[in-house]
Formats: structure tokens, sequence, C-alpha cells
């Protein structure tokens, strides 16, 4: 798939799941936004280079998987959805700066970041408090080096997130 017109999402309002995974799609129409049941909305593996401002009118949205495009920046709205993203997976873009509202995704538990051009993380990292699985490309040059997933079910990883959380 190429692209999607601004139709595409009009006549299903109740989506839940949105699967565009491997495809060649540049944009990410705005309409996707008007669906307010979404809940599960996977994109990676595209070639989006900007996200819909309204991102944050997706009041559901748990999960949103965007690896593997050429992401620049995350829209605002989305930091946003505080009480409900548990997941959000942006490796593999070109990410330059997350802003400070990333700590207020309280019910993150999976975040991963890396492969992105980021050259610091904000302090409010340190109140995702749940946070379960956590990635930066950086943990690898750590002694000994750490896998570049980091889980809480391991004990390293789950000693690493809550060191790192602490820290930040």
């Amino acid at each position: 798939m190429k692209e999607l017109s601004e139709s595409t999402f009009s006549k299903n309002q109740f989506l839940r799941t949105v699967d565009l995974r491997n495809n060649i799609i540049k944009v990410l129409p705005d309409s996707i936004c008007d669906l307010t049941m979404l809940w599960k909305l996977r994109i990676d593996n595209n070639l989006i280079e900007r996200l819909p401002e309204n991102m944050g009118r997706l009041t559901k949205l748990e999960i949103f998987s965007a690896s593997s495009n050429r992401l620049k920046d995350l829209p605002r709205s989305l930091f946003c959805l505080q009480d409900k993203l548990t997941m959000l997976i942006v490796n593999d873009n070109t990410l330059k700066r997350l802003p400070s509202a990333l700590g207020s995704l309280k019910k993150l538990r999976v975040l991963y970041l890396h492969n992105n051009c980021l050259r610091k993380i904000p302090n409010s990292i340190g109140n995702l408090k749940d946070l379960q699985e956590f990635s930066l490309e950086w943990l690898m040059y750590v002694q000994p080096p750490l896998n570049k997933i980091l889980r809480s079910s391991d004990d390293k990883g789950r000693l690493f997130i809550k060191e790192f959380l602490s820290f930040a």
C-alpha cells in the first residue's frame, strides 16, 4: 500500500485496531484521529515523516508502534494520553529530541527509543514508574554490555530500569 486517503477511515469509526505495518506509506491522514475507539495503532516499516497533530484525540489508544519510519518528532498531543498509553515504540526513526511531557505517560510499560538521533533524554522519564521494557542504543556501552531492550522480567533488566529511573 502506498497511500491512504482522508476518507479511508471515515466509514470505519468503530475500528479498535489499525495495522498498517510493512507498506510504503508516506503520509498518515489526519482522519485517523477520528477513530475514537482505536486502542492499537501499528504503522511500523513505512516511510512516514510526520504524525497527525491531533493524535491526542485517540483517547483510548493504549498501543502505538511506529518503528522504522522517518519520524523527526512526535506530536505534542500524543503526550495527552497519559491515562491510557502503555506501549510507545518509536525505535529506528530520526527523532532528535523528546519533550519533557514524556514523563506524563504514567501508564507506560514499554518504551523503545533505540536507533534515533537523540542526544539527551528528559529527566521526566523518571516519572515512568510502571516501565517494564526500555531500550536505548547507548546501553551497549555499559560494562558489561546490556541488551538493547531491557525487560523487567530479567533480574538485570529490572535492576537497571529501576536504577535508571531513580537517576533520571
